[in-house]
């Protein structure tokens, strides 16, 4: 029953999961202009930081799409991040625009 809950706060950071076997998360328009995720060394790689954050160079509620995704200063050139660049920590930037 938490699988709706779950993809709703990832969608809210900027990505989801389609199918839940697949390690891809694909990339939406964060809800928050920025948010930090706590990643636990136990469970999750955190090869970059044991925190994973999230910002927008724009209010995401003026400006929807998306320009350009930033992880760790690299342009991102595809429409989805991988479970492990997302749980290596670091940071991931959206450049938004209104059209």
């Amino acid at each position: 029953m938490g699988q709706l809950s779950a993809w709703y706060v990832l969608s809210a950071l900027g990505f989801a999961q389609v199918c839940p076997a697949d390690p891809k998360y694909y990339i939406n328009t964060p809800l928050f202009a920025k948010a930090e995720i706590r990643l636990d060394k136990k469970f999750h790689s955190c090869k970059v930081s044991d925190t994973l954050k999230i910002k927008c160079d724009k209010n995401p509620l003026d400006f929807p799409y998306i320009k350009s995704v930033k992880l760790n200063g690299k342009v991102v050139d595809k429409n989805y991040l991988t479970y492990e660049e997302i749980t290596s920590g670091g940071e991931i930037v959206f450049e938004l625009k209104t059209e």
